[in-house]
């Protein structure tokens, strides 16, 4: 029984090993080393290297190989007198999974939840961009708010979809787009404010593309809440005679 740990990493200790019915104690055990068992045997079991081996004064010894934990990748692979290497996961990055070769990044429209572990699994390890926020790369630890004129009407999303004519997104980080009001159009795709018809023109509905210029011998009716000037001819949503 009993335990050690040859790290500071934070690991879990690792359970001390036990001398087979061929192997011997040579070395006694330490809060910071295992257990070292010598053999009179030319070559090491399965699931061992050769960590020292024979001299004029001493046995074989043969090492338990390493395991690389979850939350780790295999660096280096184990020889018959070498350990096998492992090293953590990167940035962005997980593995739920022991004596992987490689760690998996978060997807592209997620981040990975740095409050979690590295060894969680995919659930845990990454979370999905809210609505509003997008990541288009894999392996990133944050996203980011759609600009202003983009929205992401939903979660995990890779990419910011554009408002399109007639509609705007203000602000960043928005979830829907707007509809321009009467009297005002949005020409464009990913506009982020309407623009208000020129003097001579109208949009009578919300949401107008553009406006339309009034007949021959109609003038605007202002819209709602501005007073017509006789002088002027004002920006409005409708043309009366």
């Amino acid at each position: 029984g009993g335990s050690f740990s040859d790290s500071d990493s934070g690991d879990e200790c690792t359970l001390l090993r036990t001398c087979s019915e061929d192997e011997y104690q040579s070395y006694f055990p330490t809060a910071s080393s295992d257990r070292v068992c010598s053999t009179h045997r030319d070559t090491c079991m399965a699931g061992q290297y050769t960590s020292a081996g024979v001299t004029s004064h001493s046995d074989r010894v043969c090492s338990v190989i390493r395991t690389c934990v979850a939350g780790k990748y295999q660096t280096a692979a184990p020889g018959a007198s070498s350990n096998r290497e492992c090293a953590a996961c990167g940035v962005g990055t997980f593995q739920d999974q022991q004596d992987q070769l490689s760690c998996t990044k978060c997807a592209a429209g997620k981040r990975r939840n740095t409050a979690n572990a590295a060894s969680s699994a995919e659930a845990t390890a990454c979370s999905s961009c809210v609505p509003g926020m997008y990541q288009r790369n894999a392996g990133m630890t944050s996203c980011a708010k759609c600009a202003a004129g983009q929205i992401a009407a939903a979660k995990q999303a890779s990419e910011c979809d554009a408002c399109a004519e007639g509609q705007i997104s203000a602000e960043a980080g928005n979830t829907e787009c707007t509809k321009c009001a009467p009297g005002q159009f949005a020409g464009k795709q990913g506009e982020s404010a309407c623009t208000k018809c020129a003097a001579g023109s109208i949009s009578a509905e919300a949401g107008a593309k553009a406006c339309t210029e009034c007949a021959a011998g109609k003038v605007q009716t202002p819209a709602s809440g501005e007073r017509r000037r006789s002088e002027e001819r004002r920006v409005g949503k409708e043309c009366r005679s």
